[in-house]
């Protein structure tokens, strides 16, 4: 009969691969989004996530469009919690989450609605960096 040390040690593995696996899709995904936003503005802009809020349930991040200026404009926050997926998407951390993400597609799929429909925030932030690029030309 194993341990109570042994229990505690395997049940603590198991919740910081499930924790570990949707943070490390959540950063994957961004970093692949940045790449993309780098090379739509000419590396003007990229996106961020910078971690908000971290306590011994979960760690929140804001994710932000940041220009070369340093000038952020926040798009929207996630949470992952100690169970890993689902992710908390809401407009801030006070706010009860507007949709739950659960896999790595998902996630995937909610990026890609972001850049794909003209009238999301991130499009219409691009927008006004791209044009006033431009302008400065």
């Amino acid at each position: 009969m194993p341990t109570l040390e042994e229990l505690l040690r395997a049940s603590l593995k198991g919740a910081n691969v499930k924790f570990d696996q949707a943070n490390r899709d959540l950063h994957a995904t961004v970093v692949e989004a940045a790449k993309a936003v780098e090379a739509v503005t000419g590396g003007k802009a990229t996106l961020r996530l910078f971690p908000i809020a971290k306590d011994g349930t979960a760690t929140g991040y804001d994710l932000c469009v940041v220009t070369t200026g340093q000038q952020l404009r926040k798009l929207t926050s996630f949470t992952v919690t100690g169970a890993g997926y689902p992710i908390a998407r809401h407009a801030s951390l006070e706010q009860t989450a507007e949709q739950h993400i659960k896999s790595s597609e998902e996630l995937s799929s909610y990026f890609r609605k972001l850049a794909s429909d003209p009238d999301s925030s991130l499009v219409a932030y691009l927008a006004y960096i791209v044009r006033n690029s431009l302008e400065e030309e």
